[in-house]
């Protein structure tokens, strides 16, 4: 996965990361930010939440062990990473059976070609549960890829299709 992120002294930091895993979680600002404090070491994304919503994600692309006591690991399949301001970050998670996860494979391309950002996850021990994070300018473009592609508007393969946003 490349991983690009913009820090707070407005210079750009640069590193390409060979990840195995990665995790998230949900919680108070607050509360994520002692996390943030407690685990240093660690290589953290904190996002804002978007609209209405009132948790924050905390993502970590350390490649450690989880420190998150109500979160989820995901084993990474594919991605690149980029931290932009001022954009939105969809999560799409869903299963798919042995079945559908052949014919996923066959369409993953054809989805992720166009992305300029994303991460594509597994869930290690539920191996039919998935996630895939993107970033965009504004939700109608989100809204309006997610309309081009067959993959997603086909509900006997995507079952369980569950949404988020948040903001950089």
């Amino acid at each position: 996965i490349s991983y690009r992120n913009y820090n707070t002294s407005k210079s750009i930091f640069r590193r390409l990361i060979l990840l195995k895993q990665f995790h998230l979680t949900l919680g108070s600002k607050e509360i994520l930010t002692k996390v943030v404090a407690q685990h240093n070491d660690r290589n953290f994304l904190m996002l804002k939440p978007f609209e209405n919503e009132t948790d924050f994600l905390l993502l970590d692309f350390s490649d450690l062990p989880t420190v998150f006591k109500a979160g989820l690991s995901f084993n990474l399949l594919e991605g690149k990473f980029e931290l932009l301001p001022n954009q939105i970050y969809c999560l799409d998670y869903f299963s798919l059976d042995t079945n559908q996860q052949k014919e996923f494979q066959q369409s993953k391309k054809q989805l992720l070609e166009k992305l300029s950002t994303f991460v594509l996850g597994q869930k290690p021990k539920r191996d039919f549960e998935f996630l895939l994070i993107t970033n965009w300018s504004q939700i109608e473009d989100y809204q309006y890829w997610k309309s081009q592609q067959d993959i997603w508007q086909n509900r006997d393969l995507l079952n369980s299709n569950y949404v988020r946003y948040f903001n950089s």
